[in-house]
């Protein structure tokens, strides 16, 4: 087998239906090889379909998180941190049943860039969260909030840097994948959702949360396996 053989056959098997865990690892590993021997993985993915690069189409799909209550700010923050970091577009709609009011979010992009999304929220969600309580003490207060805060928004800075260098995401980037995503966006007649900033913030607790951002392993290799 030769190694564009192998490249493709990793990222078949990160497309497939595996849990987050493998499809991570096997992007990784995708992306690794083309590394090693400097080829590019939007090439490689045009071969796979027998297309132009430019002319490479992929399967958009919609993933649901399983929460249906209003996000925090600092939680919105840390969806555009999973858009940066693998590609996708996240919104948010609320519907009223009776009594009460649900809110659907959800993640768009490819089938892989969208179970990583979600893992990866789940997880940065947990971490900050467990952090502030530890930092801050369990009664869940305004100062925690703060701590969150300031590690989202540090995070998406991070974020938004790293995606500078295709190397360090996940996401398979082509020219046409965003164009593709924002049709389906466009398509479902979807608005980007927007994170309001106005907040009651402890400005030592949002330094301490930054802080602590700065030292969080973005590459998530070793979160997911």
């Amino acid at each position: 087998m030769n190694i564009i053989d192998k490249i493709i056959k990793c990222l078949n098997m990160s497309e497939s239906n595996v849990n987050e865990h493998e499809a991570a690892n096997a992007l990784h590993a995708a992306k690794k090889l083309a590394a090693k021997h400097n080829l590019d993985i939007a090439e490689i993915e045009a071969i796979k379909q027998d297309k132009d690069s430019s002319e490479i189409t992929y399967d958009i799909v919609e993933g649901n998180t399983k929460t249906k209550r209003a996000y925090s700010i600092y939680e919105k923050q840390l969806f555009f941190v999973c858009d940066h970091l693998f590609g996708t577009k996240h919104y948010f709609s609320t519907r009223t049943c009776g009594h009460l009011r649900e809110t659907h979010t959800a993640f768009i992009g490819t089938p892989t860039d969208v179970k990583l999304s979600l893992a990866v929220f789940t997880i940065l969600r947990k971490m900050v969260e467990r952090n502030a309580r530890k930092t801050y003490g369990n009664k869940w207060t305004s100062i925690h909030r703060s701590y969150c805060l300031g590690f989202a928004y540090k995070l998406k800075d991070r974020a938004i840097m790293q995606v500078q260098e295709p190397s360090t995401s996940y996401a398979l980037v082509v020219q046409n994948k965003e164009q593709q995503i924002k049709d389906f966006f466009d398509a479902m007649g979807l608005d980007q959702s927007r994170a309001n900033d106005s907040a009651d913030i402890d400005d030592e607790a949002f330094v301490q949360g930054a802080i602590k951002a700065r030292k969080v392993n973005l590459n998530f290799k070793e979160s997911l396996v």
